[in-house]
């Protein structure tokens, strides 16, 4: 770790050091040169990435698609079939031209009968660039194809609403169909979960969208997991992502050397 406390010394970075498997930090060189859509140097670097928490969490279920399929039924998902393959970072290749912005869906799982999609958020909260659902002549006409939202002039009037409502209709897009929406926060994140649920307000189906904390998520995760690597690559993404209580002595010593370092000021005399 470099001096700054929650960014890796370059070395660390190159060697993978964010990456808490090795199927991981693959999975991001892979996707990283299937083009944009990945910040390199935050991934790499930054123990605070959502980015790398995604890639983290996900890879592992990449790769082995029965065990993602165990996910998604302990999360309720099962009706939607079998997974077939996930996708990172992930927007659909045969996207209308018309669709100049540029949303990503954090994860993506095509399933048998359509898909599903996954929005992770650890340190950093929900976009605030706004790509203005409302009126916009593409998003209109997704909803009047898929009926994602209540009306086409639904009240996206935060800009976790309209994250959403971008990624949503992405992922509906992809499946052909409305799918699910599973929004992943940190659980110490109570403004996160409060403004995700906010999209429950505008879609037609409230019941598509489930907010969930990293802990429970990960608890499903190695609830499913049937072999020792897989429990050891949950128990290590526990230990990196909510485990606070191991490191508590080295954020003191960490915090003890910025408080010594601070430059000292004179106080005049009276």
């Amino acid at each position: 770790m470099s001096e700054y406390g929650s960014i890796l010394a370059t070395e660390a970075a190159a060697e993978g050091a964010n990456f808490t498997s090795t199927v991981a930090f693959e999975a991001y060189k892979l996707r990283r040169k299937g083009g944009w859509g990945v910040e390199p140097y935050r991934c790499e670097r930054y123990l605070t990435s959502s980015q790398t928490l995604t890639i983290n969490f996900f890879a592992p279920l990449a790769a082995d698609l029965p065990w993602l399929s165990r996910f998604l039924d302990a999360l309720g998902l099962a009706a939607g079939g079998a997974a077939q393959a996930l996708e990172l970072e992930y927007q659909p290749a045969f996207r209308r031209a018309e669709h100049l912005d540029r949303t990503l869906a954090d994860a993506f799982v095509q399933t048998s009968t359509g898909g599903v999609v996954f929005e992770t958020k650890l340190a950093d909260q929900f976009s605030r660039r706004w790509s203005t659902v409302v009126g916009n002549p593409f998003y209109e006409q997704v909803n009047r194809e898929l009926q994602l939202w209540n009306s086409p002039r639904s009240t996206f009037d935060t800009t976790a609403k309209d994250q959403l409502a971008r990624v949503h209709a992405l992922g509906a897009l992809a499946a052909g169909a409305p799918p699910p929406i599973v929004v992943i926060h940190h659980p110490l994140d109570d403004v996160g979960a409060l403004n995700a649920e906010g999209y429950r307000e505008v879609l037609q189906d409230p019941s598509l969208l489930t907010v969930m904390d990293l802990a429970s998520a990960l608890q499903r995760m190695g609830e499913t997991a049937t072999t020792k690597p897989q429990r050891e690559m949950v128990q290590d993404l526990r230990r990196r992502y909510t485990a606070h209580e191991l490191s508590e002595e080295a954020f003191g010593a960490l915090e003890s050397l910025r408080l010594r370092r601070r430059p000292h000021v004179p106080v005049a005399a009276p």
